[in-house]
Order: structure tokens, then C-alpha cells, then sequence
């Protein structure tokens, strides 16, 4: 008997609310890709800083010590943005 006075527009803004959840997750699942690529963009620019300060130092263990931090942070930068989405 209470069928009768439920709207059928409340159905559909129902599946509308749903629907729209569902592309409010998408669109953070999109959001944390994007900040990873950025963070990974930040990590190789670091590494070729190090790389070229490594250049114009005269400590020889320093400028070695310096390569190797640039050389560790591309090779670990590379291999996490590997394992990321593409699309």
C-alpha cells in the first residue's frame, strides 16, 4: 500500500547518486596517478641536479658520492614509473 507514494524520480536520483560516486572514485584513482608521475618527475629532477653539481666539485669523493646518489635515484625513479599505468 506504501508503493503507491514512493516516486519513481527517487529511484533515479538514486542510481544518479551511485553513478555519480563512482566517477567521484575514478577521478581519485586518476588524481593519485598523476601526483605518483609527479613525484617521480621530481626524483629524476634531483637526480640529474646531483649529476650536474657532481661536475663543477673538486672533492673527488664527493663528486663519486654524488654520481652514485643520482645514478641510485634515476635507477629507483625509473623502475617505480615502470610499474605505473599508462593511460
Amino acid at each position: 500500500d506504501t508503493d503507491a507514494y514512493v516516486l519513481e524520480e527517487l529511484g533515479i536520483g538514486e542510481e544518479w547518486e551511485d553513478e555519480a560516486e563512482r566517477q567521484n572514485t575514478i577521478g581519485r584513482e586518476a588524481n593519485q596517478t598523476g601526483d605518483n608521475y609527479v613525484l617521480v618527475t621530481v626524483i629524476l629532477t634531483s637526480a640529474l641536479f646531483f649529476a650536474g653539481i657532481s661536475t663543477v666539485l673538486d672533492s673527488e669523493k664527493v663528486r663519486y658520492g654524488l654520481l652514485g646518489l643520482a645514478g641510485a635515484l634515476f635507477v629507483g625513479a625509473t623502475v617505480v614509473m615502470l610499474t605505473f599505468p599508462i593511460e
